[in-house]
């Protein structure tokens, strides 16, 4: 079935679900990386991994190519491997994270945008995690706000 005129003319079994988080049209980059963090919040909601997935679905990097989104140079081509440096220090402290708050914002240009944010993890860990965004501009994705990088910037058991 189609929708109707007012929803787009896109036909209905391409509509994103709800758990189906990823980049899209009517996100700003702010409202993007607070996407990001809530998942990772309840990264075993709706199943296993679930916020590491919606990361991943933001990361702009070229799966064919070594990749520094995590700061270091890796090989982030495949699922597993970004799943692996999500789920490993430092980055472990986003997951299940108790709160969060706003550091700093910059907008960096029209297609770049950063901001820095405080997490407090769930062992006690206090770290401060920057996200790096662009615009994608051309092509299919034209307009949508991805994370260029994901860096922790300092982290500490408190």
């Amino acid at each position: 079935g189609f929708m109707t005129a007012e929803e787009g003319w896109v036909p209905a079994r391409r509509r994103r679900r709800d758990w189906e988080l990823g980049p899209g049209a009517h996100l700003s980059p702010a409202e993007a990386v607070q996407m990001q963090l809530q998942a990772l919040q309840n990264n075993n909601e709706p199943w296993v991994d679930h916020g590491v997935e919606v990361l991943y679905r933001f990361a702009a990097f070229d799966p064919f190519e070594r990749s520094n989104y995590f700061g270091q140079s890796w090989d982030l081509g495949q699922f597993e491997r970004f799943r692996r440096l999500a789920r490993d220090r430092p980055y472990d402290i986003l997951l299940w994270h108790l709160d969060r708050k706003v550091s700093s914002t910059l907008q960096v240009s029209d297609v770049q945008w950063q901001q820095r944010i405080e997490v407090h993890g769930i062992a006690n860990q206090h770290a401060m995690f920057s996200f790096h965004m662009r615009r994608r501009t051309g092509g299919r994705y034209d307009g949508l706000w991805f994370t260029e990088q994901l860096i922790c910037d300092s982290a500490e058991q408190r």
